[in-house]
């Protein structure tokens, strides 16, 4: 999650209000998020995955991430309401981490992923230009939850003042778990049976014009979003639901599972709505990127309750049913 609301490296303007809404909404949560995920030390646990345009996806243990990281700098971590003197930084710069995962030369974006689900995006040029880095101290002290870690995106922002012409403090990613090297290959998986492009492709195709509720990046207003129907894909895997039935959708973050923040489906809003796998946008039918949430997104058609504004679930990898009880 981050302290931010403004689009990752977004390659559209937005207006001012969306920013400003962006942001209130940024603010609220990460006051939610310090609540429910607390401050514990989570360093012997925590993993950075690098996905994306790469060989194969690579989970990097956080002690290999410590190894990484022997790039110090002076940052100010603020916003616009405070100004605090600068503070030490260490980390690993996501150059070091990109090369780990082999990642190829040619890489346009790389796209940081909160443990809420929340994304950032940096041009490569930039991160290769600026030592842009997933910190692990804070002033030589271990960076707890409660204060964006365990692996804080920070940016040398008091040494290189002109970054924050592009990346303000918005782009501070906390709570770092997946890095995504342009964007990732189609794959949903149900069960046992997997779903790439080619299998998404041979079914019914469907599209829907919609206000998104998708958390940043995406531009304001009315979208065009096409792809398949849910409910299609699940037969395409020979699931069938009963009327207790509740679909998971399973993102690539580590979603928390209290308080509703996992987005579930109700049998009956599967069978009746255009509840949509989206794999294409806008009026050129362009793929879904990695640096908006692609290249799979769930989209709610007009008139179904999703989840709260901001949270329509992005990266999605998988549909898990979870049977109710029987009549």
């Amino acid at each position: 999650m981050v302290l931010m609301g403004l689009a990752a490296a977004c390659q559209r303007p937005v207006d001012d209000a969306t920013l400003t809404r962006e942001s209130e909404e940024a603010e609220q949560a990460e006051v939610a998020a310090r609540e429910r995920f607390g401050t514990g030390d989570e360093r012997g646990s925590w993993t950075l995955t690098v996905t994306g345009r790469v060989p194969a996806t690579a989970v990097i243990p956080f002690r290999e991430v410590e190894r990484l990281a022997t790039t110090e700098y002076l940052a100010k971590p603020t916003n616009e309401d405070a100004d605090p003197p600068p503070a030490r930084f260490r980390g690993a710069r996501l150059t070091e981490l990109m090369a780990h995962a082999h990642a190829p030369p040619d890489a346009s974006e790389v796209t940081l992923v909160a443990n809420d689900g929340f994304r950032a995006t940096f041009a490569v040029p930039d991160v290769h230009a600026f030592p842009v880095m997933l910190s692990i101290l804070w002033d030589g002290v271990p960076i707890t939850r409660s204060r964006g870690g365990p692996l804080l995106a920070t940016l040398p922002n008091y040494t290189q003042p002109e970054l924050e012409e592009r990346y303000t403090y918005s782009w501070w990613v906390f709570y770092v778990t997946h890095l995504v090297v342009d964007t990732a290959e189609v794959a949903v998986r149900v069960g046992d049976c997997a779903l790439g492009s080619t299998e998404l492709a041979a079914l019914p195709q469907a599209e829907v014009a919609v206000r998104h509720g998708f958390r940043v990046g995406w531009p304001s207003g009315e979208v065009r979003i096409a792809g398949v129907r849910v409910r299609d894909a699940l037969a395409a895997c020979n699931t069938t639901l009963q009327p207790a039935d509740r679909v998971r959708v399973r993102v690539m973050a580590p979603v928390p599972d209290s308080e509703g923040h996992a987005a579930r489906l109700d049998a009956r809003a599967i069978a009746t709505t255009d509840l949509l796998l989206g794999l294409r946008f806008g009026a050129d039918d362009r793929p879904i990127p990695g640096r908006l949430g692609g290249p799979v997104v769930l989209v709610f058609p007009p008139g179904v309750s999703g989840p709260s504004q901001s949270e329509w679930p992005t990266y999605v990898r998988g549909l898990d049913v979870e049977r109710g009880a029987t009549p």
